[in-house]
């Protein structure tokens, strides 16, 4: 049945189109066209009952509103002063599918400073008929950018770059990459560099010249010898040292800073000989140790301006004057690194220059590594008593649930470290720890030295699941009068780890506990209970926590805090305590020494773990 739209008209009004088609149908629009009618002076297209557009006196028209995959009716209205005809017959159209934009877009050139504009809806077509917009994936020019349609802009730098678009009509095109070449104008060389001169102060060569000119400016001089480049130079002059005896030509370029680096032609000096030299003993030789057991040595080649192939470097732990024993073979290096040393001996050190078969004479140095105060006797098979003092709870060793030892499991440094472990088996404040023998009570007063203490601990998987605070290094009171909390203390609580003070609390989060893996820690003191302490911390080389000023030792306390290391459960005991029984803590310490300095020098390196925590043995 066919389907009518409208009221009848009267009879003196044209009649109704007829052959209504579809010329052109996407899934944006639909082209349709009529056979006239006889006296009618306008038409009007309907769709779905509904005008379309305006009135018009044409005989084919398009519906740009419609939408893809849809199905429309469409009817053609004819009219003229009389009035309208009645709708043509109804014509059905189903749109197509919508289809992703088409680009036709090439690589594209520009050149430095000049501009560049081009619309990308000229290189990219849409059957659809849609609004397109544009977005830039990846890739940029400098100095040209998308806006809206259109890629414009001033190109600012010389060189290719790649560009990735996409367009859609809420249906996305296949991305184009295209290559945006970007060209420099300037093809112009400088002036060639003048009065080029060279001159010979024992095996260095100098060359000076006169500015070169260029309209975008000189970037850089390239210099030549015997026509090799040998070195970049901003500016005359330009020394080379070091230079093998015989006769040589220098000569000297300017290059621009367009992008095109444009060279000049060489300036060339006259030839200038390097003839055979003596070394001259080196001179500013210093050996200083770093605190620890490494004695570091510097030294400068002598006043007559030879440069050495290589130095002679010895040493005796002995005397100034020997006997000596060579170091390896440092070369042409004026700096050297002697690790290994051990502390307290005196090291005795001398330097001489080599230039081919001629030697010069020795340069002395002299140097002495640090004392510590204590360093770890962890190599041993055994807790040393002349070194610590064991703290266990319940009981003493050995006893059930309780690990305290050296082992060779993990090791920061040697092959042996102290390993602690204590597991849950009722209400008790379970301990393995050891305790460090206290140094002099004096350091806490006014003037004493600062308290340098570095160590590294390892917790395994499995440690410190979500249970409650344990303590694994801690100073502590000596009195009666102290105890309770520890003057300064890193703990650990439910997977996370802490830096606690007494009378305080937790003082500073450190984050999720560290493992299987080797953290080291380095710690300055302070000790003074006048309100003039200092702490600082450090993990892993990174200074986290510090402060100034307060008391750093439970006040009314005379004696100097001692140190404790290894595991203490203390909320064990703890009636409410809701940890299951088999419930382990676990550490290795290693690599701890100790030393003291007067306040404002730096014993960090003295103390600090040595080598890759990461790849510690």
């Amino acid at each position: 049945m066919s389907k009518v739209y409208g009221t009848l008209p009267a009879a003196d009004v044209p009649a109704a189109p007829t052959a209504l088609t579809a010329e052109d149908v996407t899934g944006g629009y639909v082209s349709l066209s009529w056979t006239a009618s006889d006296n009618a002076t306008l038409y009007q297209l309907y769709r779905d009952g509904t005008p379309v557009g305006s009135p018009t006196a044409s005989t084919f028209a398009t519906d740009t509103s419609v939408v893809p995959s849809t199905a429309y009716d469409y009817q053609v209205q004819a009219s003229n002063s009389s009035g309208s005809s009645t709708l043509s017959t109804v014509l059905e159209v189903t749109t197509a599918a919508n289809s992703a934009p088409v680009w036709d877009l090439v690589d594209q050139s520009g050149v430095i400073g000049q501009a560049f504009s081009l619309n990308l809806t000229s290189v990219c077509s849409d059957d659809d008929a849609q609004a397109l917009t544009f977005l830039v994936t990846s890739g940029s020019v400098p100095g040209v950018t998308l806006t809206g349609q259109t890629l414009a802009g001033t190109p600012t730098t010389a060189g290719a770059s790649s560009l990735t678009i996409t367009a859609s009509d809420g249906y996305t095109s296949t991305p184009v990459t295209i290559t945006f070449t970007v060209s420099d104008p300037d093809v112009t060389a400088p002036s060639v560099p003048t009065n080029v001169v060279a001159s010979v102060n024992g095996s260095t060569v100098t060359v000076t010249w006169t500015a070169s000119t260029d309209a975008t400016g000189v970037a850089t001089y390239r210099v030549y010898r015997g026509g090799v480049f040998r070195s970049l130079s901003t500016a005359s002059p330009y020394a080379e040292s070091g230079v093998p005896v015989g006769t040589y030509t220098y000569s000297v370029s300017a290059v621009d800073s367009s992008a095109n680096a444009n060279e000049s032609a060489q300036g060339s000096a006259s030839p200038v000989s390097v003839v055979p030299q003596t070394p001259d003993t080196p001179i500013n030789f210093t050996a200083t140790s770093d605190g620890a057991t490494t004695i570091n040595l510097s030294w400068a080649p002598g006043p007559n301006g030879t440069v050495p192939d290589d130095y002679d470097l010895d040493f005796s732990a002995t005397s100034a004057s020997g006997p000596w024993t060579a170091i390896t073979f440092v070369g042409a290096a004026t700096t050297y690194a002697h690790t290994g040393r051990t502390a307290g001996v005196t090291y005795y050190y001398r330097v001489r220059a080599g230039l081919g078969a001629a030697e010069s004479g020795y340069a002395a140095a002299t140097s002495s590594s640090v004392a510590y105060a204590f360093i770890d006797g962890f190599e041993a098979t055994f807790i040393d008593p002349a070194l610590y003092k064991q703290s266990t709870n319940p009981g003493t060793l050995p006893a059930s649930g309780i690990t305290l030892e050296t082992s060779t499991t993990h090791s920061r440094e040697g092959g042996r470290s102290l390993h602690t472990k204590v597991v849950k088996a009722g209400t008790t404040n379970y301990r393995s720890e050891v305790r460090v023998r206290s140094p002099t009570d004096s350091w806490m007063s006014a003037g004493s030295p600062d308290y340098w203490l570095g160590f590294s601990f390892y917790v395994p998987t499995g440690s410190d699941a979500n249970q409650s605070r344990t303590i694994i290094a801690q100073f502590h009171t000596v009195a009666a009068t102290g105890g309770g909390s520890p003057t300064l203390g890193i703990g650990m609580i439910d997977n996370t780890w802490y830096i606690t003070r007494k009378g305080i609390g937790t003082v500073m989060e450190l984050g999720a506990i560290p493992r299987n893996v080797w953290t080291d820690i380095v710690l300055r003191g302070r000790i003074r209970i006048d309100g003039t302490g200092e702490w600082d911390v450090w993990v892993n080389g990174a200074l986290v926590w510090g402060v100034r000023n307060s008391n750093t030792h439970w006040t009314g306390e005379p004696n100097f805090p001692y140190l404790k290391l290894g595991r203490y459960a203390w909320d064990w005991d703890a009636a409410t305590n809701t940890d299951p029984n088999g419930t382990y803590q676990e550490t290795w310490h290693d690599a701890i020494r100790i030393a003291t300095a007067a306040p404002g020098v730096d014993m960090y390196a003295a103390v600090a773990p040595r080598g890759n925590r990461l790849t510690a043995p």
